[in-house]
């Protein structure tokens, strides 16, 4: 959105509490499903880390890296 369009937009939902209600809980929205994505994310890296975990050639890669 262009600055002064951003602008305009601004200022309606100044003048316009209800507008501004429904972009807060849109806002709002967004963020908790960014969280969601994010935990989802991090719950499926952790499944497939501890998969890699029970494949011993990849325990004897780890070891010869970090030995």
């Amino acid at each position: 959105m262009s600055g002064e369009k951003k602008s305009q937009f601004e200022t309606r939902m100044l003048l316009d509490g209800s507008l501004f209600e429904k972009v807060a809980a849109q806002r709002q929205v967004h963020k908790l499903i960014r969280i969601f994505s994010r935990r989802q994310q991090r719950n499926k890296l952790e499944l497939i880390y501890q998969q890699l975990l029970r494949e011993p050639s990849f325990v004897q890669q780890l070891k010869n890296i970090f030995a």
